[in-house]
């Protein structure tokens, strides 16, 4: 880590955590199952990827509309997952 900075911190945060997860996963698919629905969850993580990556590669220069952008964009994925999840979610939306 003394090497890289805090890029090496951060990989090995990111490592630590995935390994965690990757282990708790593992062992709960073995003594308590649970039915994730998995083709929603790599659709919601893939949609949200999808829409750094075209913002991210899309940036205009003005700070302003970088800030909006930044700001709007997110929200705009939250209310469409909300709406899109509704009734899993059980939830009242305006």
């Amino acid at each position: 880590i003394p090497v890289i900075g805090y890029t090496g911190s951060a990989l090995a945060s990111v490592a630590c955590y995935g390994t965690m997860s990757a282990v708790c996963w593992l062992w709960g698919r073995k003594y308590l199952p649970i039915p994730y629905p998995w083709t929603r969850i790599i659709t919601h993580l893939l949609v949200g990827v999808g829409l750094i990556l075209i913002i991210e590669k899309n940036r205009p220069d003005n700070d302003t509309v970088n800030l909006v952008i930044n700001v709007v964009v997110p929200i705009l994925y939250i209310v469409l997952v909300a709406v899109l999840e509704k009734k899993k979610l059980d939830i009242k939306i305006i």
